[in-house]
């Protein structure tokens, strides 16, 4: 398990205020969901706001950030420029 660091979060952050405006502006964006009941619930498009781990389940590759006494916040679905951003 890799770790969301705040460099990572700083470098991503940049690379998505540099698009805004732009005919690219979606291109950092990650689908963000929200666990309740058991369930991953779809939340909204946007990009993480804290540090986390990073997690690959069934080929797909997600940021995990967590709140409080390590209970799970919120995942977000890692597209490819964003692995390519980053070095995932």
């Amino acid at each position: 398990m890799k770790e969301f660091t705040k460099e990572m979060l700083e470098k991503l952050s940049a690379a998505n205020e540099a698009v805004k405006g732009t005919s690219e502006y979606t291109k950092y964006l990650m689908a963000c969901e929200s666990k309740r009941n058991g369930r991953w619930h779809f939340i909204c498009y946007t990009i993480p706001h804290t540090t986390g781990k990073i997690k690959t389940f069934k080929d797909r590759t997600y940021i995990i950030t967590e709140h409080g006494l390590g209970l799970t916040f919120g995942r977000y679905a890692v597209g490819e420029e964003v692995k390519k951003l980053l070095g995932i």
